[in-house]
């Protein structure tokens, strides 16, 4: 049988298979079906846990050696066999093929490998495992599906936030499972069950500063370029994460993008406001916003936005500080008009 990593939890808590092969490109999804395994297994009586870890020269026969010591002890016994290369080579097809002609009651094997090609998924030892046990493939969670990812996870310690928090927590550790787990482990530690604020969450995941992201963009939308290069200069200073203040930096653009759209619809700003679920103390600030700033320049700051972000991913020549003086200050020197520019 072969499962995503998301539906594994369902299946352990019905039945134990005899073996598990937990493959993907995620390692920390591997990590995490491995540790639900082993919770289940020691739950049903599998005291006993030996890894093998293959590496060059590795001798499958110990394989069998460790079902032949266990029948000797009696004792129910989980094997666990990392093989982080991928490449199990002729003698480990044959000793995983042999195993699973053999299977043994008292002995669960668990298989942790990186991600397969498609050649190796038609393999006759895969075919073998897949007949009796259970694949998981264990792929990157998608940007557009991490804001469950961890709302599930929060809601494993009894703990849930609403969509915009969860939003923030997927920016902040888009690509890196590992210390979205981190957080989520940190938010249980400091705060009881229950609603989780998006406060609450700034303040764990910020580091101490003398400003934070929303300082900056509070003078950005009021015009005051002085302060802003100000607070740029001090976060630069305190070495802070310029993918926080990207994060809040697109989220605003965005949102004025968006009051934009629906003032030319005829919509009015108050309504336009309350559609987008803008905080009621930030409100005046886009509005004198919007009282200065073209539309053609929130295009071009996305643009320059997307560019930031490009150089913070190591994928452009790295002038991040530089340039986000520049797109700031792009956004407090918007022609000043009258009425609002749509």
């Amino acid at each position: 049988m072969r499962i995503k990593s998301e539906q594994l939890g369902k299946m352990v808590q019905k039945h134990l298979a005899p073996v598990y092969l937990l493959f993907g490109d995620e390692p920390f999804i591997v990590q995490e079906c491995r540790d639900l395994i082993r919770c289940f297994a020691l739950e049903k009586g599998y005291t006993e846990r030996e890894v093998l870890d293959v590496e060059t020269g590795f001798d499958w026969g110990r394989l069998a050696e460790s079902k032949k010591s266990l029948s000797l002890f009696g004792r129910n016994q989980l094997i666990e066999v990392n093989v982080p290369s991928g490449k199990l080579g002729s003698s480990g097809t044959k000793a995983l093929s042999e195993w699973c002609q053999n299977l043994s009651p008292d002995v669960l094997l668990v298989l942790l490998l990186p991600r397969l090609d498609k050649v190796t998924q038609k393999a006759k030892w895969f075919a073998d495992v897949e007949s009796v046990g259970v694949c998981v493939q264990a792929n990157t969670v998608a940007r557009s599906q991490l804001p469950l990812w961890i709302s599930e996870r929060l809601l494993q310690q009894k703990q849930y936030a609403n969509q915009e928090t969860l939003l923030f927590l997927a920016d902040l550790t888009e690509g890196n499972l590992l210390a979205a787990w981190q957080e989520i482990q940190k938010l249980g530690l400091l705060y009881p069950s229950g609603k989780i604020e998006y406060d609450m969450v700034r303040q764990s995941v910020l580091p101490v500063a003398r400003y934070a992201p929303f300082d900056l963009m509070e003078a950005v939308l009021s015009g005051e370029s002085l302060r802003a290069v100000r607070i740029l200069d001090s976060l630069e200073q305190e070495e802070f994460e310029p993918v926080i203040l990207m994060w809040t930096l697109t989220r605003d653009l965005r949102t004025m993008m968006g009051l934009v759209r629906l003032l030319k619809s005829g919509m009015s700003m108050n309504r336009a406001i309350q559609a987008l679920h803008v905080w009621s103390s930030r409100a005046i600030f886009f509005e004198r916003a919007l009282h200065r700033i073209r539309p053609s320049v929130l295009s071009e700051a996305m643009y320059c936005a997307a560019d930031i972000d490009r150089q913070i991913k190591g994928l452009a020549v790295d002038k991040v500080w530089e340039d986000l003086v520049s797109v700031c200050l792009l956004l407090c020197q918007g022609k000043k008009v009258g009425k609002v520019l749509v």
